[in-house]
């Protein structure tokens, strides 16, 4: 189902619960592009969240890289942007993008004056902590997180486990183990879930 959010002021977001979206592919949160405004206009996220902007109504683009009120560059963690395109009822997506890093991200719509109108936005993304979490009667770890080459999980008892991009596919998978060491220094980076035998969901990052 679509998770589309419209709300003014900082909106918290956990991307549990989010699936792909049929307009943006693979977006956990969606913002609309419509009129003069962006919505949510600002925009709270977990690392490893892909945000896609929606265009519903006028000529719109996604421009995270230099201010056009001030034509000072933004200072974001990263820089992103999208090429205008206009917007029909149903939607066109602008584009997509995954805030891995931690920080505030500052963005406006650089077409026709639009961000001197008030059409300007936010991100904060914030950090997944390293944390021992529940698992039932038992303990799941998974560090370090964010990874960048090898993942270590350890639980109290053994369980199969499986790995699932963002996206929903399977990347990794394992029998019944306690301690599970992996090398993700070739996976894409991104939000990935693992999947404990007993159902429990858990996330972490590939940088």
């Amino acid at each position: 189902m679509k998770e589309l959010l419209f709300a003014l002021g900082f909106v918290a977001i956990s991307t549990i619960g989010f699936t792909q979206d049929e307009i943006c592919p693979g977006a956990d949160v969606l913002v609309s592009a419509a009129g003069m405004a962006y919505s949510p206009q600002d925009l709270v996220v977990d690392a490893g969240t892909v945000v896609g902007w929606v265009n519903y109504d006028g000529y719109h683009d996604v421009n995270g890289t230099e201010s056009s009120i001030t034509q000072l560059p933004f200072d974001n963690p990263e820089s992103f942007s999208f090429e205008a395109n206009n917007g029909t009822k149903e939607g066109i997506c602008i584009g997509t993008y995954t805030f891995t890093v931690p920080g505030v991200y500052l963005y406006d719509c650089s077409s026709y004056g639009h961000a001197s109108s008030g059409m300007v936005g936010s991100v904060t993304c914030n950090e997944i902590a390293n944390a021992v979490q529940e698992l039932g009667d038992a303990s799941i770890s998974i560090f370090p997180n964010p990874v960048a080459a090898i993942l270590t999980i350890t639980m109290d008892s053994s369980s199969e486990l499986q790995v699932f991009d963002a996206v929903g596919k399977l990347v990794e998978e394992t029998s019944a183990v306690a301690r599970w060491v992996v090398d993700v220094s070739a996976w894409e980076k991104g939000l990935y879930t693992v999947k404990t035998q007993a159902g429990e969901t858990h996330k972490f990052i590939v940088e």
